[in-house]
């Protein structure tokens, strides 16, 4: 009876919140891909490649700083306690002075560096533009750091629709700013422009529009201890997660002129859009429940892991081969004949999305509070990035190279099995059944690529 009225109200606020989530997401991405679609008419596939590999570098230097505040709040006991979250807040300001002043330390060091040194003038790391770009977004980190806890604080409570709201109504501000200066200026700093307003706006509101206590300059010890301890081995396993995911366009930077990388980052920006549905899902409202379920249930990990892992299993198999058969047809549509060669590499790396659903996995772990069991899953990608991406280029071309970023994770799962049987969270038979299951919502997938390619003669 007691797991019945722990698992009952649990369920239901997860399904309301998935709801909200996927539907927030969605519009979230529309109002990204039309801004988007607005940028790639007024400026050169050049300003998106520079623009890639500098969120690139910032998005580095914070997972380098990763130590898991917002995933403490969630999962801890203490998490919604008011002198908690004013440590938190605390330690997260630090974080964001540590976060700007690395940033511009790198884009001074890539100054002096282009001028002391030899960099392929053909590379994305030649571009005179790049270090003032990097210099300049470092200010979107520095604001973030005052970001109100409230923000985890609905996260924890799987309350996210106030959180939501803020996020669009943020990036509607952000898009009209960056698509107003792009039609004024034509320049890269229109991208920078959004990205500034938009965290700006984000870290003011999140104190005023969500509800929670207010938060103070403080420092517990005890809260300290219990952050640092639990986030040491967040930070470790973010260092790893950054290579493992940035890994490519870091690599692929050195060997793509700015061009081909534009193209490369254009993919994915449609390609990150259907991964961050499974990521963040699984982080903003799997990872919430999951650790309710630890705190109060544990007996039932198992069983509500695989219930949660079941949507997104067949859905990522099923647009992963919607983007494998379709993903030229789909770039077509959405963008002009100068990136064009960006449903190539769709085509590709959409392959990717397939090893999404294992996110749910690696949320399951964080929640029972052990994030350094992932450093061994983190670390064996990495290592495939870093031998595969230039052997294979080496051998095969820039294609051989895509096919190391789609399928590279493949390795990784027996590891993550392993780390899942010892916190009794596998099953083999239910993973074999979602293999075939998966297997077959790829090929089902065809059918889309049918209709794609019939819009596209009507259209033509």
């Amino acid at each position: 009876m007691k797991s019945t009225t722990i698992i009952e109200p649990l369920r239901k606020r997860v399904i309301r919140a998935a709801i909200q989530f996927l539907s927030g997401h969605a519009a979230s991405q529309l109002i990204r891909l039309s801004g988007n679609m607005v940028m790639t008419r007024v400026l050169v596939p050049e300003a998106f490649g520079v623009m890639a590999i500098a969120n690139t570098i910032l998005f580095g230097v914070i997972l380098f700083t990763e130590f898991g505040i917002k995933q403490n709040i969630i999962q801890s006991e203490h998490g919604n306690k008011e002198i908690f979250l004013n440590t938190a807040w605390t330690l997260q300001i630090l974080r964001g002075f540590i976060i700007w002043s690395f940033v511009v330390l790198i884009g001074i060091g890539i100054y002096v560096a282009k001028q002391h040194f030899t960099i392929p003038s053909d590379s994305v790391y030649a571009d005179p533009v790049l270090p003032y770009v990097i210099a300049v977004l470092a200010f979107s980190f520095l604001i973030g750091g005052f970001e109100s806890t409230n923000t985890a604080l609905h996260s924890r409570d799987i309350n996210l629709l106030p959180v939501i709201k803020l996020e669009l109504t943020g990036q509607i501000v952000s898009l009209a700013v960056m698509v107003s200066a792009g039609l004024a200026f034509k320049s890269i700093w229109a991208l920078v422009s959004g990205a500034l307003v938009l965290s700006l706006y984000k870290t003011f509101f999140s104190h005023f529009l969500l509800d929670g206590p207010k938060n103070r300059f403080q420092l517990d010890s005890n809260s300290v201890r219990e952050i640092i301890n639990f986030g040491i081995w967040m930070l470790i396993g973010s260092i790893l997660v950054f290579i493992a995911t940035n890994g490519d366009k870091l690599i692929l930077s050195g060997y793509f002129d700015a061009n081909l990388m534009g193209q490369y980052a254009i993919a994915l920006l449609v390609l990150n859009a259907l991964k961050d549905a499974v990521v963040k899902t699984a982080s903003s409202v799997i990872m919430p429940a999951l650790s309710e379920i630890a705190r109060g249930n544990k007996k039932k990990l198992k069983e509500v892991f695989y219930k949660s892992r079941f949507p997104i299993d067949i859905g990522t198999s099923f647009i992963a081969g919607m983007l494998f058969f379709s993903g030229g047809e789909l770039m077509a549509l959405l963008f002009d004949d100068r990136y064009q060669f960006s449903g190539v590499i769709i085509e590709i790396i959409g392959l990717s999305l397939i090893f999404e659903r294992f996110s749910i996995a690696n949320q399951c772990i964080i929640a029972i509070g052990k994030p350094r069991s992932l450093i061994p899953v983190v670390l064996t990608r990495v290592i495939i990035l870093l031998i595969g991406i230039p052997y294979s280029i080496s051998l095969f071309g820039e294609v051989g190279a895509l096919w190391v970023v789609a399928c590279g994770r493949i390795v990784t799962i027996p590891v993550l099995f392993i780390i899942m049987y010892r916190y009794k969270i596998f099953s083999i038979g239910k993973e074999l059944n979602r293999a075939l299951l998966s297997a077959v919502f790829f090929f089902l997938s065809y059918g889309v690529h049918v209709l794609i390619s019939k819009i596209n003669i009507l259209l033509n």
